[in-house]
């Protein structure tokens, strides 16, 4: 059994292998069934873990998918089938985590998938919630590791893996120089050269990618992301996200959600 922390440590048992190993073990003769689901288990949060947009929505596509996530106990009941998309949920949420993405902002994400999976009345309805939460939580992961994984020196590596560590939550120049044993400035002009941008404006364009995919995907309103980010306040919020993106949170909510909506339409 793995231990991930996440508010404290919680004891979880979770794959770390890649697709095609699986999590059980025992001796005990294990349905068809249940293997079959444990393996295409192990597969989806590993693309979940790995920030791998394309594979998940391929073999959420497949029309075997439901067969392989529920088992036939699951259907014969609404609730069981909704405690094992409960179940899932969690699932996601700990592989995101694993994928490098903040304890604060996944709990919050799987806490708004929660409410709306009680608001679902039939199968259909929360089949689709799942498959669409599984997309955020890999394309949140997804948008981790391109911050992660730039051909930098291992100090700035070092670096961003500390601020990483420490989002949503504010850091210094100061305590990650410190952290690092180098100075501020050897610090500043490294990472300035080898990225392109100052530590400063890395946090900001870390904050304002996590804050875009909450404004397209949740429900969330406009203090309770700020908050969620640490912005001082909204207006500041408000302030920044404009300079980033050339609207404010509220024009950039709009128009995401009308396109996800011509999207649905589309399909």
């Amino acid at each position: 059994m793995e231990k991930i922390s996440a508010a404290g440590s919680v004891p979880y048992p979770y794959i770390s292998e890649a697709p095609g190993h699986s999590r059980v073990d025992t001796e005990e003769a294990i349905p068809e069934e249940i293997l079959n689901m444990e393996r295409f288990e192990n597969e989806l949060f590993f693309y979940v873990r790995t920030g791998d947009v394309s594979k998940l929505k391929s073999v959420l596509d497949d029309e075997s998918c439901d067969g392989l996530l529920f088992t036939s106990r699951m259907k014969q009941s609404f609730f069981r089938f909704s405690m094992r998309v409960t179940e899932l949920l969690t699932l996601a949420r700990f592989a995101s985590i694993q994928g490098g993405c903040s304890p604060e902002t996944t709990h919050r994400m799987f806490g708004l998938y929660i409410e709306n999976l009680e608001e679902c009345h039939n199968y259909i309805q929360a089949s689709v919630l799942l498959k669409r939460s599984l997309i955020e939580f890999t394309s949140l992961t997804r948008g981790i590791l391109d911050h992660k994984n730039g051909d930098y020196s291992p100090l700035v590596i070092r670096c961003i893996n500390r601020i990483l560590e420490r989002m949503p939550e504010r850091t210094t120049l100061n305590e990650l120089s410190g952290s690092l044993n180098v100075t501020p400035k050897y610090l500043s002009t490294l990472f300035n050269r080898e990225t392109g941008m100052s530590i400063t404006d890395y946090m900001q364009d870390i904050r304002i990618n996590e804050a875009k995919f909450l404004l397209a995907y949740s429900e969330m309103n406009y203090p309770d992301i700020s908050n969620l980010l640490c912005y001082g306040s909204q207006s500041y919020f408000n302030q920044v996200f404009k300079k980033k993106t050339g609207i404010t949170p509220r024009e950039y909510r709009a128009r995401e959600r009308g396109s996800n909506e011509n999207s649905r339409h589309n399909k």
